[in-house]
């Protein structure tokens, strides 16, 4: 008998950016082959691929010709072989097969194939990446604007956020509405005590069951994943998982 383990949505977003334990992978392949529910969150956290190959259609259509590259002695000489990667994820069942046409296991951006699935984490720790400490101490922004924001932003979530301003550790900076497959992402830019930038990105989710906070690591940050009355949150950013648990903890508290 098979014991039944619930994945979270961190279990899930690190199966489908190919950072899960060989372990856990083994386990969700297994709870596929028997779980339409399960398949339909992995859906649900993913974004088609045909999606991701146009936007990258579009940046190469206006992208400038490579200039030609001079010739070498390598032109002239045969191309060896190389050991192809081999994915190993039985697709037996037709439930799988029907349904996870999606790069699964396979990694994001152009490091990585740009047909492969990508959770909503996924690409919010990307762009989180690219922050660095000046993205948010140059901002100028009254401390009147960054409450405007957070009414605005709330009441498109219909949650009152205006809390976020004021965590005790973490500097706010601002907030911003991003989106991810026609819903609402929010995105709340701190400062940690460090200076290292942090975010907390909310956004609906299917999963109505609360969740308690979850640490992991995206994009080699430190993150907080947890589900409070039908939102989803992650908050990333450094790489401490202590400062990160206790902020998620009075965040999740405060709002």
């Amino acid at each position: 008998m098979i014991d039944r383990r619930e994945f979270t949505d961190i279990d899930l977003t690190a199966y489908l950016d190919g950072e899960a334990d060989p372990a856990t992978v083994q386990q969700i392949n297994l709870a596929l082959e028997q779980d339409k529910n399960l398949v339909a969150r992995l859906e649900a956290l993913t974004i088609p691929s045909s999606e991701i190959t146009a936007s990258f259609d579009d940046l190469l259509s206006s992208a400038p010709a490579i200039p030609p590259l001079p010739k070498t002695n390598a032109d002239h000489e045969p191309l060896k072989s190389s050991p192809q990667p081999k994915l190993f994820l039985k697709l037996g069942s037709p439930l799988i097969a029907a349904s996870l046409v999606v790069g699964i296991g396979l990694g994001y951006w152009a490091a990585k194939t740009p047909t492969a699935a990508v959770s909503w984490m996924g690409y919010a720790a990307a762009y989180q990446s690219l922050y660095v400490n000046e993205t948010l101490s140059e901002v100028e922004i009254s401390e009147a604007d960054k409450h405007q924001s957070l009414t605005r932003l709330g009441a498109r979530l219909g949650r009152d956020i205006s809390a976020a301003q004021n965590d005790d550790a973490l500097q706010f900076g601002r907030a911003q509405l991003l989106g991810y497959k026609g819903e609402d992402l929010i995105q709340l830019a701190y400062l940690d005590p460090d200076g290292n930038p942090m975010a907390l990105c909310i956004t609906p989710s299917r999963n109505s069951d609360n969740t308690t906070v979850q640490i992991t690591t995206l994009e080699g940050m430190a993150a907080a994943q947890w589900i409070d009355e039908g939102m989803a949150f992650l908050l990333i950013g450094g790489t401490n998982p202590t400062l990160i648990e206790s902020a998620a903890k009075r965040l999740k508290a405060s709002i």
